[in-house]
């Protein structure tokens, strides 16, 4: 199990930025919201600058609608995957290309509400499919597990495609979660007195 750590909502981002650095996160998670797709915006508030010299990869999950005109902020981070919802793009081909020949994995997010179906056409086509155990673009939300068909169902269909979940994650609700690939959590872990211990309990 691969931990990617949210420092959403975090009272001093650039601290817990370097606690999720120095720890044994797999990756550090970076939520980008533009407004329009989810009501918060940090797209011009976030200092892009402080993932600069971190040395874990970034997993992006862009809450954005057309995703592709926010791609040259990252071109000097070290992105592993960006996480999309297909909903806010305008050309899902050009998107997949151009992550291709920056070597970036391109994953789609779905929401709890949302059904497997509307996504069978992109399951070949991406490397991963983020599961939101929460409604996005807010922090500290309770997991909903009514998600949890959906990861069977998607293993079903594609027992290759890498499989995340995001939102609501703790020592707790990890235990609903086998069959996931990585989890996203965020104040499970940064409100705890040692990142190490609680990511620990996750993996």
């Amino acid at each position: 199990m691969k931990v990617a750590v949210s420092f959403l909502d975090s009272i001093d981002i650039e601290k817990t930025i370097k606690e999720i650095d120095n720890s044994i996160a797999d990756y550090i998670h970076l939520d980008l919201m533009d407004g329009e797709y989810v009501k918060k915006n940090n797209i011009n508030s976030f200092n892009i600058n402080l993932l600069k010299n971190t040395t874990k990869p970034i997993d992006i999950h862009l809450m954005v609608n057309n995703p592709i005109k926010y791609l040259s902020l990252f071109k000097d981070l070290n992105v592993y995957r960006i996480t999309v919802h297909i909903n806010t793009v305008n050309d899902f081909t050009i998107l997949k290309n151009k992550l291709k020949e920056q070597n970036i994995k391109l994953g789609i997010a779905i929401n709890p509400n949302e059904e497997i179906n509307n996504y069978l056409n992109y399951l070949n086509d991406i490397d991963s499919v983020l599961i939101m155990g929460v409604y996005p673009g807010k922090g500290n939300q309770k997991f909903i597990p009514e998600i949890i068909p959906k990861i069977n169902a998607i293993r079903a269909i594609n027992s290759h495609l890498v499989i995340g979940v995001d939102g609501g994650i703790n020592k707790d609700t990890i235990k609903l979660l086998p069959k996931v690939d990585y989890i996203v959590s965020g104040s499970y872990i940064y409100h705890s007195s040692n990142y190490n211990l609680a990511i620990e309990s996750l993996k």
